[in-house]
């Protein structure tokens, strides 16, 4: 069912897929100085102003250990129909026209976890 609506409308809502308590933490983290000195301002379509911040590899930060978690992996896996996570932007992906000198990673080179169920 989950695949079905995320195919049609490109997103899902998983609703208490963490507390409250998790929620005001990674909204905190994501909010703060050291997440967002890195991020690049670009303008979405309706010309909003957008902060965009990317990572290549999972690392054990906040985000990092919640994009690996028991909570999300299997849910991906089951959105995706993939064993894999597939983090590949598509060749007209807005980021290499938002980002100066943005340029593609094999996917061969990103950082892919495999989970084990």
């Amino acid at each position: 069912m989950n695949q079905q609506k995320f195919k049609k409308n490109g997103f899902v809502v998983l609703k208490k897929l963490f507390s409250k308590e998790e929620v005001e933490l990674l909204y905190n983290v994501s909010v703060s100085d050291s997440v967002t000195q890195n991020a690049f301002e670009v303008r979405d379509n309706p010309g909003k102003l957008t902060k965009l911040m990317l990572w290549f590899t999972p690392g054990d930060d906040t985000f990092g250990l919640m994009s690996r978690s028991k909570r999300i992996v299997p849910n991906v896996q089951d959105l995706l129909g993939e064993g894999e996570m597939n983090f590949e932007l598509k060749e007209d992906a807005k980021a290499f026209e938002a980002i100066p000198g943005f340029k593609a990673i094999p996917f061969d080179k990103i950082g892919v976890q495999k989970v084990k169920n």
